[in-house]
């Protein structure tokens, strides 16, 4: 993480947080990305509302597989128990060309493993169906 700040916080914070003061900076490359992603929101407003539209459209797509999620985040948590079915779908789906992962103890409590998927705003509508089905057929197969 990072801070956005003023010259007299960044001093402040600097000379008398603890956390910061023996961690290490970021990196010019992760600031560059930062302010370049800063600048595609600002140039691009539309590119929100996709985001949304494509959240939306993966929880419809994932419910039609009677898979429920209760994020309304582009971060989306699909509790599947176990740590081994959790690892069995990401594998098979990382076959499939769907990149998305096995979350597990200690991470998340015992017996509720889970896939976390990230919806982006570059994703198409036939994207999103795609991963929702093959989450589907893989969630249908697995849990039992």
């Amino acid at each position: 993480g990072f801070v956005a700040t003023n010259q007299l916080l960044h001093e402040y914070l600097v000379n008398k947080a603890r956390g910061f003061i023996f961690s290490t900076a970021l990196s010019p490359a992760d600031i560059g990305a930062a302010k370049a992603a800063l600048e595609v929101i600002q140039e691009e407003p539309n590119i929100n509302k996709r985001l949304c539209a494509n959240v939306i459209m993966m929880h419809q797509e994932l419910a039609k597989y009677d898979i429920h999620i209760e994020s309304e985040t582009p971060i989306l948590p699909i509790v599947v128990g176990e740590n081994d079915t959790a690892i069995n779908i990401a594998n098979e789906l990382q076959g499939k060309g769907i990149i998305l992962s096995a979350i597990r103890p200690p991470t998340v409590p015992v017996g509720e493993a889970r896939l976390r998927l990230t919806v982006t705003a570059a994703h198409t509508a036939q994207n999103i169906i795609y991963v929702a089905e093959k989450i589907g057929k893989a969630y249908k197969h697995f849990v039992k």
